[in-house]
């Protein structure tokens, strides 16, 4: 699957500087099982406080997972729903 992909990618890059009158870069192919993986870490269990995950603080955590109830916080009239409008009518 990932050989098929890079294949897919590599045809639309050599469209792509067809297109643009450029050359294609050359880049160099490792066969190196040693070299780290190419790839984007986002966060990793240890790198920071378990408590707060990739968060920095609680507080930054709490904002991204802690979701309020918007029932408790907005009037009811501007989270009307419709049965209860058709209700009303």
């Amino acid at each position: 699957a990932a050989q098929k992909t890079h294949d897919k990618l590599s045809s639309g890059v050599a469209t792509l500087a067809e297109l643009l009158d450029r050359s294609l870069p050359e880049f160099e192919e490792s066969e190196d099982e040693d070299e780290a993986q190419p790839g984007l870490s986002l966060w990793k269990r240890g790198d920071r406080d378990e408590n707060t995950g990739p968060f920095d603080d609680e507080d930054t955590r709490s904002f991204y997972q802690d979701v309020p109830d918007l029932k408790e916080m907005v009037p009811a009239v501007v989270l009307d729903d419709s049965a209860a409008a058709e209700a009303r009518a």
